[in-house]
Order: C-alpha cells, then sequence, then structure tokens
C-alpha cells in the first residue's frame, strides 16, 4: 500500500489529513513500512496500519464527549443565567399574585379618582358610555392601586397595568385613556 492510500484511509477515519504526520508516524516505527527506493516511497504494511487505526481509535474521546474548558464555562454560564431568569419571574409572579389577593381584599397603596367628564374627555364613544353612566347614576370612579394592579371596586374591574401603552406616560394619564375602553366593553358585556 502506498502512503498516498493509507492517508485516504486515515482521513476516511478522521485521524489525520497531513502526510508528514503519517510520515513521522513511519519513522517512529508506529506503522511498519519499507522504503525500496526514494522515488517509490514507502511501502506500507496493510496489517500494521489497520492495527495502529484501532490503536489511535481507541485513544480518541467520542466526539459528543469532547467538551472544551470554554464551552464548558459557557454552557455553565448560560444554564446559570436561564434559572436565575426563570428564578426572577417566578417570585415577580408570585408578588403579583399576593398583590392581587390583597388588593382584593381591600388593601390599597393609593387611589385615583377620575369624574365621569375626565373618562369621557377624548373617548370616541363618550356618549354612549355617558349614557350608561348616567343609567347607573355614576358621577365619578376610584381606582385602588396596589401594585401593579388596579382594581375598581365598584364594578368589580380587576386590571394589571404594566401591560398598557405609553409606558412613559404618568400611571393616571395611561389608565384614563384605557379604562374609557375598558368600560364601554364592561358596559357592552353586562347589559
Amino acid at each position: 500500500m502506498t502512503i498516498q492510500e493509507a492517508l485516504k484511509i486515515l482521513e476516511e477515519k478522521n485521524i489525520t489529513s497531513s502526510i508528514q504526520m503519517l510520515r513521522r508516524w513511519i519513522r517512529q516505527n508506529k506503522i511498519e513500512a519499507v522504503l525500496p527506493s526514494k522515488k517509490e516511497g514507502y511501502k506500507i504494511d496493510e496489517a500494521s496500519l489497520n492495527e495502529f487505526i484501532d490503536s489511535k481509535l481507541a485513544e480518541q474521546p467520542p466526539k459528543s464527549l469532547a467538551i472544551t474548558a470554554n464551552d464548558l464555562e459557557r454552557k455553565y454560564s448560560e444554564g446559570y443565567n436561564a434559572a436565575k431568569e426563570t428564578y426572577e419571574i417566578l417570585i415577580e409572579h408570585a408578588v403579583k399574585e399576593r398583590e392581587k389577593q390583597l388588593i382584593l381584599e381591600g388593601l390599597k397603596e393609593y387611589t385615583i379618582t377620575y369624574t365621569t367628564k375626565q373618562l369621557l374627555h377624548g373617548f370616541d364613544r363618550r356618549q354612549e358610555l355617558n349614557t350608561h353612566f348616567k343609567s347607573l347614576d355614576i358621577h365619578a370612579l376610584t381606582l385602588n392601586i396596589l401594585g401593579a394592579w388596579i382594581y375598581d371596586d365598584q364594578l368589580g374591574i380587576l386590571f394589571d397595568y404594566t401591560f398598557l401603552p405609553y409606558p412613559n406616560r404618568k400611571v393616571e394619564t395611561r389608565v384614563r385613556e384605557w379604562y374609557a375602553q375598558e368600560l364601554m366593553d364592561h358596559f357592552e358585556k353586562n347589559k
């Protein structure tokens, strides 16, 4: 077997693609070969080559188990960050659930009171909403706020204001613009 044929076999087995490495192994007598002439090159013993391939494959760890220190560190930090993020989300969820229970029981940090005139200002369907207000004799609405929860105990509407649009505006403005539409939807559902 010639050097080129042996190199092709070694490449297929993912041992080496370097002809210099193959020659070094021959010189170190790890692979038996005979050099009849410099022109012809080495003649490699197939049995010796197969033994060498078997020994090299036994030395190599499976590629799926070969992990570098950088990979290990990166995977560890990714897992740690994901666990930390999940933990923070769970804590935030538990706090919000507790605040929800407390606000439904009547606890509040502060209140916002809107007159019907304030709620109707700038609302597209103000005639219909005003009719509902008059039929229920509502002149003002008071919203209790605790954490991110707002509760209208008069109508029993509870919502999380962190999901409202325009987060750069004051809470009172964000709630007023959104709450008029929420009231309209509430009245239409409960006719």
